[in-house]
């Protein structure tokens, strides 16, 4: 398409473009007060073996062992934060029932991500700081007792320390930020649907 094609183009439909994407504005404006409030439970975990018998040098046979297991045991433990078995202990122990749609839910509002080679971040959606707290501690608690339940039988010097207290924050949401979303999407959408349009009457 040439310049002065474009420039007719936008003169013949601007009215029309201008008009749906302040209508899609309109529409995000409208979505960034009907959707609740978010608000995210996050903490981390660090994977370690407890090291017996070591003289002060910490890079000893014995403790690079120790670092090896316990950065391979860190995807087990990442693996047992999003089991469904876990996922089920946490609901009970909060009182919510255990279901499919529960299950499907509760999973959206977890993410788990491998910060480091034994360093686990975990953080939880909730519609209430008391809800994403609960859920977090929930998670975390059972995923702890679990593995010390497994471990018992095998390696008892696998721990899992939580790094301080899990933090709450809002998610984060912007009016501003909706307001140009919408009306980006409904420009680009506009635009397209003219210009095909367009083509369609010129092939006509």
């Amino acid at each position: 398409m040439e310049f002065t094609e474009i420039v007719k183009f936008f003169s013949t439909y601007s009215k029309h473009i201008l008009k749906a994407a302040l209508v899609a504005g309109l529409a995000g404006t409208i979505l960034f007060f009907a959707v609740p409030v978010k608000h995210i439970a996050t903490g981390s975990f660090y994977i370690h073996r407890n090291v017996e018998g070591t003289t002060g040098r910490y890079f000893t046979y014995e403790g690079y062992y120790g670092q090896q297991t316990a950065q391979a045991y860190t995807n087990t433990v990442i693996a047992l934060l999003e089991s469904t078995d876990i996922k089920k202990k946490a609901l009970e122990n909060i009182g919510l029932p255990v279901n499919e749609r529960s299950l499907r839910r509760v999973s959206k509002q977890i993410d788990v991500t491998k910060e480091a080679p034994q360093l686990i971040t975990l953080k939880v959606k909730g519609n209430s700081e008391t809800n994403a707290a609960a859920l977090f501690t929930s998670i975390s608690n059972n995923m702890v007792d679990t593995a010390t339940a497994l471990n018992s039988g095998g390696d008892p010097a696998l721990l899992i320390s939580p790094v301080g207290d899990p933090v709450v924050n809002t998610a984060y949401r912007s009016l501003p930020v909706n307001f140009l979303l919408g009306v980006s999407l409904g420009f680009i959408s506009a635009t397209l649907w003219y210009a095909f349009k367009r083509y369609l009457k010129g092939q006509l």
